[in-house]
């Protein structure tokens, strides 16, 4: 086979144009020519670069399989060495040529595993627009997925290459950091609503667009955190998590404390019994709108009710922090609450079913809390109240216990989950 080894120290114009008079007779010989072409352009010809865009560019409407794959050959070599000058002419000859698309796809996951420095030479918007032309055009095998991310769970047969391909480039999208390949990553999950792997790299992406875009908090910020206690600096979902679970702290203290609220959460008649899971729910809302109301540094923090798929308004909350300094780059984050009564059929498996697996999962969340009401108590014991016979027969501390750990084994590197079990017992009489 002919090669250039050993010509490098010699190189010059004359050896370029012999090598590609040489390539250009070994068309209809794909090792060779893909050999020499190779070496031309990691050489930096531009002969051999205008050869290249012209051999594509004059790619017939209906190319016979030989004229496709000798394109197909020097697409793939020239995107991986001169990316930004030629991908916008590949990218038109992909869209108007499926065939070519996928063969030059196949082209490139063969050799995966080099550097894939060529998808860093790509634009946001290209790189969004080429990681759902793959998933799309070569779309992946739901059967054999990661239920959880989406990967191939496979190493056997051709597709596996492939399934690298979409991952590198997929990945390299979450990792931009910018709003453009977020706005990309929404319109890949908005495409393929059924797979909710795609909405958790959404997650992802807008993760790394905080971590890229994130500022130190400013001189006048830290003189507010120090002369103001109450006042907390929310980065990210984790930090508006733990900073709700100090709200809700101070929530028990107002039902508990002196001349509690407590009473508030229940129908108090000759024989008391709880309000219904909505009206807790409420009550819990509107503490954390006022409660939380100016105590982000730099952040607006809005609570309401969240509607789940199908049911219509909930007795769930949804807290989100949004930046309101105008200086920066516009980001909000969010926590969901999943409010349930002691007495809930669901008690025990809800956090798993619909904190994680609807709200987190299916609609892209990456922070819950899970909220228990516990209305267990001596006053309680009104028969007729068919919820009363739902309760568990748990004490309020073997309840947080329980829940408590269920959150930590729920919890990963992606989802953060904990829970808070409020006392919402009538004291004693």
């Amino acid at each position: 086979m002919p090669t250039a080894q050993g010509l490098e120290p010699i190189w010059d114009v004359k050896i370029a144009r012999i090598h590609l008079s040489a390539a250009t007779a070994a068309r209809g010989q794909a090792k060779i020519f893909r050999s020499l072409f190779k070496t031309l352009i990691r050489q930096g010809s531009d002969r051999a670069l205008d050869y290249g865009l012209q051999c594509i560019a004059a790619l017939p409407h209906c190319p016979t399989n030989a004229e496709r794959d000798n394109a197909v050959a020097v697409a793939a070599l020239l995107v991986g060495y001169r990316t930004a000058v030629v991908w916008p002419l590949v990218w038109r000859r992909m869209q108007q040529d499926a065939e070519f698309g996928r063969a030059l796809a196949v082209a490139l996951s063969d050799d995966w595993r080099r550097d894939e420095g060529w998808l860093s030479q790509l634009a946001d918007l290209e790189l969004g627009d080429l990681s759902l032309w793959l998933e799309t055009r070569l779309p992946r095998e739901k059967d054999k997925r990661n239920s959880s991310d989406g990967r191939a769970v496979s190493w056997l047969g051709s597709s596996w290459d492939l399934d690298q391909l979409r991952e590198t480039v997929l990945d390299a999208l979450v990792a931009r950091g910018t709003p453009a390949a977020v706005v990309g990553m929404g319109r890949i999950a908005a495409a393929f609503p059924d797979y909710p792997w795609f909405r958790l790299r959404l997650v992802g992406a807008r993760e790394s667009l905080r971590r890229v875009s994130w500022l130190p908090p400013s001189p006048a910020e830290l003189l507010g955190l120090t002369s103001h206690s109450e006042k907390r600096l929310v980065r990210d979902a984790s930090e508006l998590l733990s900073l709700v679970i100090e709200s809700l702290k101070r929530f028990q203290d107002r039902l508990t404390g002196w001349n509690g609220l407590v009473r508030a959460l229940w129908n108090e008649n000759e024989r008391p019994r709880p309000k219904d899971e909505n009206f807790f729910s409420d009550v819990v809302r509107d503490h954390l709108q006022r409660d939380l109301k100016g105590i982000a540094v730099q952040r607006e923090v809005e609570v309401r009710n969240l509607k789940g798929k199908g049911r219509g308004k909930s007795g769930d909350i949804l807290v989100t922090a949004t930046s309101i300094d105008l200086t920066r780059m516009a980001d909000s984050v969010a926590v969901v609450i999943e409010c349930k009564g002691c007495w809930h059929k669901a008690l025990e498996t809800a956090m798993a079913d619909q904190l994680k697996g609807q709200y987190l999962i299916d609609e892209g969340h990456c922070c819950g809390l899970y909220l228990v009401g516990w209305f267990k108590c001596d006053a309680w014991d009104d028969t007729s109240d068919t919820r009363l016979s739902k309760v568990p027969r748990w004490t309020l501390e073997e309840a947080a216990n329980r829940f408590n750990a269920q959150a930590d084994t729920l919890s990963d590197s992606t989802y953060e989950i904990r829970a808070f079990v409020v006392d919402t017992r009538l004291p004693p009489t």
